[in-house]
């Protein structure tokens, strides 16, 4: 049963975290939960580049700079999370390896994050500290859309959801992770797969014959995979490329939320695994990956 009874913003002061902060109290506020928004303060990069002559002089410095960020984050969104059960901490330490640390020893259920992606190529870059997070850690991560500003949060309301399933990848786990978020939000669950088939050449039964098969057999699993996790979902089967397949779903099916697996480091990789980053930059709205 999905149960978001933790959830950790990481906070790095962005326009982007900003942005996400009204995102991040709707979902605690729809599933009651206690919040943490936490610093991750990288001294390395903080610090002058060169630095100071005297060791006591760079330490105080430091406590200078730490100080500043706490009391940075007591301000942070004070109005936003109003009525929240709220912790506030900073953290000594790289972002990325901060925030998954933390995630995994104060059992996290949810992990709220904003992508950055900087430059002229932004809409090809996911943030490095999302990135990380969505590879090293195996706790549930939602990201906001990949767009330059988000949608206010009285619009972010779910009435219709894109499920992923890649076959290789926990199916049944993911299918009924979008069947609790469809019951929590009264919304729809539409089933989106993804296969890889070559297009038919004109006058062959070959190609298109495989395509049958591959479409037949993965909706005859499918079929298995939702018996299991007791749900009846509508199920789209297209061939093509992950991430441009599911965005069609999002579209057609004006989805709200996509929801995928992604797996665990020591599991064997599965499409959505190794596409997740596209997914996420591709996709037109926010991504829960678990």
């Amino acid at each position: 049963m999905l149960n978001f009874r933790r959830i950790l913003f990481p906070v790095d002061f962005s326009d982007r975290s900003r942005q996400a902060a009204p995102y991040v109290a709707w979902i605690a506020r729809k599933f009651q939960s206690q919040v943490t928004l936490l610093h991750a303060l990288d001294i390395s990069s903080a610090a002058p580049a060169t630095p100071l002559l005297r060791a006591d002089l760079q330490k105080s410095y430091e406590n200078l700079i730490s100080q500043q960020r706490k009391s940075d984050l007591a301000e942070f969104a004070p109005s936003v999370f109003d009525g929240l059960s709220v912790t506030r901490i900073v953290e000594v330490g790289d972002a990325a390896e901060t925030v998954t640390r933390y995630a995994e020893s104060n059992e996290i259920d949810l992990i709220a994050m904003p992508t950055h992606g900087l430059g002229t190529f932004r809409w090809l870059l996911l943030g490095s500290v999302t990135s990380k997070v969505l590879h090293d850690s195996a706790r549930a991560v939602w990201t906001t859309v990949h767009s330059e500003s988000l949608l206010p949060a009285a619009a972010n309301e779910i009435r219709a959801i894109v499920c992923g399933v890649d076959l290789y990848s926990e199916p049944v786990r993911v299918i009924q992770a979008a069947s609790d978020m469809a019951a929590a939000c009264g919304a729809v669950v539409r089933l989106v797969h993804a296969i890889s088939a070559p297009e038919a050449k004109p006058g062959s039964n070959m190609d298109a014959g495989l395509k049958r098969f591959l479409v037949d057999t993965a909706r005859e699993q499918i079929t298995k995979c939702q018996e299991e996790a007791g749900t009846n979902w509508e199920v789209c089967i297209q061939s093509g490329g992950v991430a441009s397949i599911l965005r069609q779903a999002v579209v057609h099916a004006k989805a709200d939320l996509v929801v995928i697996g992604r797996g665990h480091l020591q599991d064997r990789f599965g499409s959505f695994r190794t596409n997740v980053g596209a997914i996420i930059r591709e996709s037109p709205c926010p991504v829960l990956s678990v």
